[in-house]
């Protein structure tokens, strides 16, 4: 995935986003070795991306939307009390 006016890391996080969506997003343990990013800190940055760059990431907005709601499930499952 080549999106114009994104970094490479943004476009990695995109595609890593859009491959482990159907699964929840992938394990802490993935994002941490592919983007050295807890997995807090991944979501919110991808939550970021796509609020403010969502025209740029040429994704459907089916899939925007799954990705959306992911980071939201992913971010209020972190900040939960336990």
């Amino acid at each position: 995935m080549t999106v114009q006016g994104l970094t490479s890391e943004q476009t990695s996080m995109l595609e890593f986003a859009v491959r482990w969506c159907p699964y929840g997003g992938g394990e802490p343990g993935d994002i941490l070795v592919e983007f050295g990013l807890t997995d807090q800190d991944y979501f919110t940055r991808l939550s970021t991306l796509l609020t403010t760059r969502s025209l740029a990431t040429g994704l459907d907005e089916a899939t925007l939307a799954a990705l959306r709601a992911t980071c939201q499930h992913r971010l209020a499952s972190a900040y939960a009390p336990r």
